[in-house]
């Protein structure tokens, strides 16, 4: 206090306040977790060091955390504060959340060979503490059809926000065709859970030379435009909140016989949404569509197939072929303990190939438990198709067991 005066029984003073500069933070310390992926660390420093050190921020940081799978916080962050320096330490944890599903069997084809059936599902997430993606599926029906699909991801390349992504699938039924599909696509990381990017998509297709069907050799080039979004959760069953993808292609098909060349464009859609009713009734939404558009007849080893689990259940896998298809896929869940819970089933699909177009339907239920291996899930669903009646004889089980490790 400075310029001090008597007057009038007062007394009067000057007050001086000489501020310190608002704290910063210096320095993001990742523990114990030592090997955080780089490209992700060097993201999160970029973004959050030398933010004012705010009950804001923090909280901001935090939320960010919690949409990375593959860590988990054991508590909440803690600062250091020094002279001349501020460092927040995350305490974050290596969480496993690669994943495998399967079943194989065998049994003697009409030749007396061996043939492999079943499938297997793995997904591989961080393993080389990169933040990096690797699925592998096989499946055959044991009734002459193999799908086999491999794709990677890797985010962050050189610590810069672009990453790439690469896939393979092969899709063969007997002798009639083999298809052989080729996508890569170079992405831009608004953030983990949110890219988009531009890319190349290529497919060969062989038919065999007696077939009953109208498929024959072809091949095309697309390029693509490519779109992710996601949201995680704090839960042990639903660990997703939403997710949207959509993929975009314009390009051309050549087919082999005369060289004959047409324009192509198609559009892929998929969105899914959780909805918290109340701390035990949960409500799933899945939205899906594609459509591929020729300037000339498709073949028919282009068609989308679908059907199985993994799109309208109760049909079998990848039994319906359409150039255009869009389904709403809907459950209810119920809670019956925290690591179990029964869900309904009410699909509805609709779909158009070249001569016909139709409305399919699937009801059924289903029953999930998360145990100390993964999670089992069974569900019981019932198909029904245009004029045909509803047959309990005609449900089909989808099982499946996700390991994690």
């Amino acid at each position: 206090m400075t310029n001090h005066q008597f007057l009038n029984d007062m007394i009067t003073a000057d007050l001086d306040l000489h501020l310190d500069e608002q704290r910063r933070i210096d320095q993001l310390v990742f523990t114990p977790y030592s090997n955080f992926p780089t490209g992700i660390k060097n993201r999160l420093v970029k973004k959050y060091e030398k933010q004012p050190f705010t009950e804001a921020i923090i909280a901001d940081l935090q939320k960010e955390m919690r949409q990375f799978p593959f860590i988990k916080t054991t508590k909440q962050p803690e600062v250091l504060f020094t002279e001349s320096n501020t460092a927040l330490y995350l305490y974050v944890e290596r969480q496993n959340v690669s994943q495998f599903d399967g079943l194989i069997g065998f049994t003697n084809d009409d030749d007396g060979k061996v043939q492999f059936n079943g499938y297997a599902d793995l997904q591989l997430m961080n393993i080389l503490n990169k933040g990096e993606q690797l699925k592998l599926y096989w499946k055959n029906d044991g009734n002459q059809q193999t799908q086999f699909n491999l794709s990677g991801e890797v985010p962050y390349l050189f610590n810069t926000p672009f990453g790439l992504k690469a896939s393979l699938e092969l899709f063969k039924q007997d002798s009639t065709m083999m298809n052989t599909k080729f996508n890569a696509a170079v992405l831009y990381y608004l953030n983990f859970n949110h890219r988009v990017g531009i890319g190349y998509q290529s497919t060969a297709s062989v038919a065999g030379t007696e077939n009953f069907y109208q498929a024959a050799d072809y091949n095309n080039q697309f390029i693509t435009l490519n779109y992710l979004l996601n949201k995680y959760q704090d839960h042990p069953l639903f660990p997703q909140k939403y997710q949207v993808t959509a993929l975009l292609g314009i390009g051309s098909k050549t087919e082999e016989k005369d060289n004959r060349k047409a324009a192509q464009q198609f559009a892929q859609l998929s969105a899914e949404y959780l909805w918290q009713i109340n701390n035990r009734w949960y409500a799933h939404q899945k939205i899906e569509g594609s459509v591929l558009n020729s300037a000339s007849a498709l073949l028919y080893n282009e068609y989308y197939r679908f059907g199985g689990i993994h799109s309208i259940r109760g049909f079998a896998e990848n039994s319906l072929l359409a150039k255009t298809q869009a389904g709403l896929y809907n459950e209810v869940r119920y809670l019956l303990a925290p690591n179990m819970y029964l869900h309904s089933i009410t699909d509805v699909a609709y779909y158009e190939s070249e001569d016909t177009n139709d409305l399919l339907y699937s009801f059924g239920l289903g029953f999930g438990i998360q145990t100390g291996g993964g999670l089992f899930n069974i569900i019981y669903a019932n198909g029904v198709q245009p004029n045909t009646d509803f047959k309990l004889s005609n449900a089909i089980f989808h099982l499946s067991y996700k390991t994690q490790f």
